[in-house]
């Protein structure tokens, strides 16, 4: 109601200015037409300013604001690396895959001495079980095939129908190699992948990584 007044001023002077003006003298006509003026400009302004508040505030609005009170996700592996210890990366990479969009739920976590080579388990659309192990290494502390080989060995141990191996840095070729002849038995995330996932899907991945935290906690 407010603006609509604000615009009607400057048309209700303009017509009186137009039917009175013979009967004005000369100073009123003047005060007339700056007031016109004035009240002209005021309404411009208060069209205009409002669409300048919405696009600053949505340009200010940063990605980690809009994630409400989810956890904090990390931009990059480097920020992993130095943000996280063992356990921690091992719940974050089962966030990780449940966030990629293929049906992953959280089982368990069991990263601790004895777990047979695997940190969490989950279970896949079709409610089969899937292992995960995680290696938070530095970038030149590449994975090499034997520990993809025990990898294998702890999916055939637990029944898996594959597993995910994730790692901050990344795989030999050797390690390459033995991951394509499992026929999809093991599925690799190294840190370059991990990296492109975190730009990608953090909100799925912090959506994802609460479910964890409350399961586990």
């Amino acid at each position: 109601m407010i603006r609509l007044t604000i615009w009607v001023l400057p048309l209700v002077l303009t017509c009186v200015m137009v039917l009175s003006w013979p009967i004005f003298s000369p100073g009123l006509q003047c005060v007339l037409g700056f007031v016109n003026i004035i009240s002209a400009l005021f309404a411009l302004s208060v069209a205009i300013t409002p669409k300048r508040v919405r696009s600053v505030s949505a340009h200010a609005m940063s990605p980690v604001e809009t994630l409400g009170d989810l956890p904090a996700v990390p931009r990059t592996r480097a920020d992993i690396f130095a943000r996280m210890d063992d356990r921690q990366f091992e719940l974050f990479s089962a966030a990780v895959i449940m966030a990629m969009g293929e049906g992953h739920r959280f089982l368990e976590h069991c990263g601790q001495s004895g777990d047979q080579g695997i940190d969490s388990k989950l279970l896949n659309i079709y409610s089969q079980p899937v292992v995960v192990q995680s290696k938070l290494y530095a970038p030149d502390n590449s994975v090499g095939q034997p520990l993809l080989r025990d990898f294998l060995g702890s999916i055939v141990f637990h029944r898996a129908v594959y597993g995910f191996f994730v790692t901050t840095s990344s795989f030999t070729p050797a390690a390459r190699q033995l991951i394509n002849s499992t026929n999809g038995r093991i599925r690799a995330i190294d840190g370059q992948r991990l990296e492109l996932l975190l730009q990608r899907r953090q909100r799925e991945i912090a959506l994802a990584l609460r479910d964890v935290l409350d399961e586990v906690s």
